[in-house]
């Protein structure tokens, strides 16, 4: 059996054209590389993480950003985050983008800060409550819970299963 490559954080990952933040261990077990890719395309501002008032079952798991990037796709919702989501999935199933949940995005700024705009906040896909979800500053490391309305950055990533 071929020992999978295990990138640290900072390397390159050509296969997914982006950069490793780390090794993150997913609430199955399953462990994966978390890159944060090249592509400006997928930093972005947008106006609201949205749906607020709406509780979207499945969208709160601290860990596992793809699970919940797939329960706001499958809810219906019109969320301005998913916009970028979908544009940049086209065509591509086999590594798909997603939005980083609340401790993914505390790995990217532990680990690859200036791969992110460090004067801003970015949302994740964690949803705290029916008004709220959790928000990351890459200025100080400052996690909040902040109010869905309230404007921010997202920025995608995608996963390398190694196990």
């Amino acid at each position: 059996m071929q020992t999978p490559q295990i990138y640290l954080p900072g390397q390159a990952v050509p296969e997914l054209e982006g950069t490793s933040a780390g090794i993150m261990r997913g609430d199955d077990g399953t462990r994966y590389v978390l890159v944060v890719p090249n592509d400006p395309a997928t930093d972005t501002d947008v106006s609201e993480w949205g749906c607020y008032g709406k509780s979207i079952n499945g969208a709160s798991s601290r860990w596992d950003g793809l699970l919940n990037t797939q329960e706001l796709v499958a809810s219906d919702s019109d969320l301005d985050v998913l916009e970028l989501i979908s544009k940049l999935n086209a065509g591509n199933e086999s590594a798909p983008f997603y939005l980083p949940s609340q401790r993914e995005l505390a790995l990217c700024w532990a680990t690859v800060p200036h791969l992110f705009q460090t004067d801003d906040w970015y949302w994740s896909s964690t949803q705290y409550s029916a008004h709220s979800a959790w928000f990351q500053s890459f200025l100080n490391g400052l996690q909040v819970i902040n109010y869905k309305s309230y404007a921010g950055r997202v920025r995608a990533v995608r996963r390398l299963i190694i196990q």
